[in-house]
């Protein structure tokens, strides 16, 4: 395709005045793959680099340096199409402008014809014509095709004829829109024609009694277009995103109640149907477009509109799965083995919004009460349990906010509904920080092999009050069936332990704090250099005199009052 398009617009015909450029015609693009409308949307809307100059045949020598191909086009290119609405040809259809032509009235073709009759020497009369426009549904190629046979076959043309050949008919398919359009608006009543038709007494009979108002031709011709459209989901979604919108009279809501308990009995049966892959219950689906003709079917014209709440209920179920998968990457097994989807959203995450949106002050957490930091201790190890925290993020307005990661808080609350609890945005950076750092308390632990709730917040685990603390408040178990121990090998046992206790200390730190050896360029180690000063110079300080102060100075931002402070203050 992409070659074809350079063809039809590159290549200039040489021979004749004519200079325009080519114009460019897509015929059926509804049937085009997304592949080739991905070329023509590349082809067509591609900025185009360097001047464009006219197409013209040159005798001068090719420069070493090619001039850059022109990449995009500056004529229309006009695409036809059945069916606007295909699959395909949604991001064609965002870029094009839509051109709907409109079927010609019947009386506006049989005279046009008329005259075609008359100058191809055949005798038809205006009545024979307009029975043939309606036969072929207005179709202008079926009505020639029509007449060309009638003729090839040497029959006379009459309305008998007509009606009675099988050709001269449309396809059956019918599109979406002319199905719904089909099923919300009453067919218009058709004028009696009083003319030569021929053909017997009871054929005669038979066409006086047609009428397209009847109930018995408007169920028919209702399902006779249900059952040629084919897709039965797309046309259910249709029919109830449309069916409120039309202006019937039913002050009861009898109609709306009979049309609901259709629809749900059809998506039952096509559900059981998909399941149980039986596909004689198919034959029942199209029933649904004949009950909707007969409960709302007015004679006015149908404002339709293309159904898309099945696939916006569908993008946000993918989004809501998508943000339980990442709720339940990191979970504990302990909670995950309970932790389902329904339940979730159902019976956990609601009352857990509320449990992890307490009044928190916004100050040091040094300051903090018992109370305080026991309440922020069980806030900090739910959101972890749960995998829950807060990520920074910038909002169209130019400002910071805070905002929920996952964002669980869209699985239970309905969009648009304040909150009931709003943590401030302080608030949020505290419990932010905390998180990351009982996180990496825990990893610590993990690593260390350290005894769980040995850190706490506003302590460290290396303080050694706190791990005392912490081993002493782990009881001894006796063993069932021991020998009861003296007072010396209690002693002695004891002793034993501290002692391991202090050299394994002592290889964590070593492992902690490795030896950095300086080595040159070449790998090779820098012996350190000693500095020998003179006793008598003011100042000198030797090198065993202690470490030196080394410090960076970082100028933040601070809302305190600064104070000037002397570097030999510090020292």
């Amino acid at each position: 395709l992409r070659q074809r398009i350079e063809t039809a617009t590159q290549n200039h015909s040489v021979i004749g005045d004519d200079k325009r450029p080519t114009c460019l015609v897509i015929d059926e693009i509804d049937g085009a793959q997304a592949a080739a409308i991905t070329v023509l949307l590349a082809a067509c809307g591609a900025t185009k680099k360097g001047k464009r100059e006219p197409p013209a045949i040159s005798t001068a020598p090719m420069r070493k340096k090619r001039r850059s191909a022109v990449q995009g086009l500056s004529r229309p290119v006009i695409c036809i199409c059945n069916d606007q609405y295909g699959p395909a040809l949604r991001p064609l259809r965002q870029q094009a402008l839509t051109v709907v032509f409109y079927p010609t009235q019947a009386n506006k073709l049989a005279t046009r014809l008329l005259k075609v009759s008359r100058a191809e020497h055949l005798h038809a009369d205006m009545t024979t014509l307009l029975a043939l426009c309606e036969k072929a549904e207005k179709d202008i190629r079926s009505c020639i095709n029509t007449l060309q046979f009638l003729h090839r076959q040497k029959k006379p043309i009459t309305l008998f004829a007509i009606r009675s050949t099988a050709v001269g008919q449309k396809d059956a398919h019918k599109s979406l829109f002319e199905l719904w359009q089909a099923v919300f608006q009453l067919p218009k009543a058709k004028r009696q024609r009083a003319a030569r038709e021929g053909g017997t007494a009871a054929q005669a009979g038979k066409r006086a009694s047609t009428n397209v108002l009847s109930i018995t031709n408007r169920f028919r011709n209702v399902l006779l277009a249900a059952q040629s459209t084919g897709e039965h989901d797309r046309v259910r979604q249709g029919l109830f995103e449309n069916y409120l919108e039309m202006r019937y009279k039913d002050p009861s809501m009898e109609s709306i109640t009979t049309a609901l308990g259709w629809l749900s009995d059809i998506d039952l049966l096509d559900h059981r149907m998909k399941q149980t892959q039986n596909y004689s219950f198919m034959k029942f689906l199209p029933f649904l477009p004949v009950v909707f003709h007969l409960l709302f079917a007015t004679p006015s014209y149908p404002k339709l509109k293309y159904p898309h709440v099945a696939s916006d209920n569908l993008q946000k179920l993918t989004h809501s799965q998508q943000i339980f998968t990442s709720l339940l990457a990191e979970t504990p097994p302990f909670i995950r083995q309970h932790f389902n989807m329904r339940r979730a959203v159902l019976d956990i995450l609601p009352p857990l919004m509320d449990i992890i949106s307490p009044v928190i002050r916004p100050v040091n957490t040094q300051l903090y009460n018992s109370k305080e930091r026991q309440q922020l201790l069980s806030l900090i190890s739910n959101m972890i349990s749960y995998n829950l925290s807060y990520n920074q993020e910038r909002q169209q307005d130019g400002q910071y906010q805070f905002v929920m990661d996952p964002n669980a808080e869209e699985l239970v609350r309905y969009p648009g509904l304040p909150q009931k609890k709003q943590i401030t945005y302080a608030g949020k950076q505290l419990i932010t920080r905390e998180i990351e750092l009982e996180k990496m308390r825990r990893l610590e632990q993990a690593i260390t092999g350290a005894a769980p709730g040995t850190a706490a917040i506003g302590k460290t685990a290396d303080d050694p009050a706190a791990a005392a603390a912490a081993s002493a408040a782990i009881p001894e178990v006796p063993v069932p069936g021991a020998a009861a121990k003296t007072p010396a090998q209690v002693a002695k046992e004891a002793k034993d332990a501290k002692k391991k206790d202090l050299e394994a200390k002592k290889k964590l730190l070593a492992k902690k704090k490795p030896v950095k050896v300086a080595v040159d360029f070449f790998g090779r180690p820098v012996q350190p250099r000693t500095t020998s000063t003179s006793p008598g110079s003011k100042g000198a300080k030797s090198a065993d005199s202690g470490p030196l102060l080394w410090f960076k100075f970082h100028e933040g931002f601070s809302n305190a009052v600064r104070k000037p402070i002397k570097i030999q203050d510090l020292l």
